[in-house]
C-alpha cells in the first residue's frame, strides 16, 4: 500500500455509477484537508464500488435513490459515511451482514461485504453500519490518516 488520496478513489467509484438513471450520487468533504491514506488503491476502490453497487441494488428501480458519501477528518483518522435512502437492512440480518456467506437474494445486499471488511481491516481501519428497516442504510468506514 502507498499514499493515496481518499477523495480521488471515492470519485473514481462514483464515476462508474454516475449514469445510473434513478440514482443521485453525492460526495461531501472538506477541501482544506489533504485526505491522504495508506491503502492499496485498487482494493479500496473495490470497497467503494461494492458499497455503491449494494446501495443501488437495495434502492431498486422503482424510486429515486440518493447515495451520499461524506468524508470527515477526526483526530488521526478519516470517517467515511456511505448513506442511502433504500429500504434498509432488517435487524435479523444485520449481525450477519459481514459474514462471507451472507446475501439477501432479493436485493443482493451484502454481496462482497466480507471482502470489503477484510480490505478495510488490512488497511488498519474498520467498517460498521447502522440501518433501520424502511430507513436506508449507513456504512461507516474509519481509515487512519497517512
Amino acid at each position: 500500500s502507498r499514499r493515496n488520496n481518499l477523495i480521488d478513489i471515492i470519485k473514481n467509484a462514483i464515476n462508474l455509477f454516475k449514469d445510473t438513471d434513478n440514482i443521485q450520487l453525492n460526495i461531501h468533504f472538506d477541501p482544506d484537508h489533504d485526505h491522504m491514506v495508506m491503502v492499496d488503491q485498487k482494493q479500496l476502490l473495490r470497497v467503494f464500488n461494492n458499497l455503491i453497487q449494494n446501495s443501488i441494488e437495495a434502492i431498486g428501480k422503482e424510486q429515486d435513490g440518493i447515495i451520499d458519501i461524506r468524508v470527515k477528518a477526526e483526530g488521526d483518522e478519516f470517517l467515511v459515511y456511505v448513506i442511502d435512502n433504500g429500504p434498509g437492512i432488517p435487524a435479523d440480518q444485520a449481525e450477519k451482514i459481514f459474514s462471507p456467506s451472507f446475501t439477501t437474494k432479493t436485493s443482493g445486499m451484502g454481496l462482497g461485504l466480507a471482502m470489503a471488511r477484510s480490505i478495510i481491516i488490512n488497511s488498519g481501519g474498520e467498517i460498521t453500519f447502522e440501518s433501520e428497516k424502511g430507513n436506508g442504510a449507513v456504512f461507516l468506514i474509519r481509515l487512519p490518516r497517512a
